[in-house]
């Protein structure tokens, strides 16, 4: 017998997903713009996972490999509109400029918009798994 998608694993990473957004748009607001990007991306990673897990695929540890998994999994089969696929690519990129890139600077208003992007993500989520 195998068992469905486990619903606890679901709502344990939208609940990581909404704690990611919650300190990004803290950290956007306190003009800590390295950090928010950080945020916003895990807030996506988070909720990129909860829809993998409510497929019944777990959810790799790899950026790349999860990015890919879920452009194949939702978007070519059209579940997913395309430019979710494109800000979680977007957020993604700017998060590792942020993180390992030392001398990187961003403007309020890119990482404003990837903090966007990344409560638009989480919600459409949500739609797609029901929470």
């Amino acid at each position: 017998m195998t068992m469905g998608p486990s619903q606890e694993s679901v709502k344990n990473q939208l609940q990581l997903a909404d704690e990611a957004l919650s300190d990004a748009k803290y950290l956007l607001h306190d003009n800590r713009l390295k950090g928010a990007a950080n945020r916003a991306h895990y807030a996506m990673f988070h909720g990129a996972s909860a829809a993998l897990s409510q497929a019944s695929i777990p959810a790799p540890k790899k950026h790349k490999t999860l990015i890919s998994l879920f452009y194949h999994q939702f978007v070519e089969t059209g579940r997913m509109p395309r430019q979710l696929h494109r800000d979680l690519v977007k957020a993604f990129r700017l998060r590792q400029q942020g993180d390992y890139e030392i001398l990187s600077r961003f403007g309020t208003d890119e990482v404003r918009e990837v903090v966007e992007m990344a409560e638009a993500f989480v919600a459409e989520v949500r739609r797609l798994v029901g929470v």
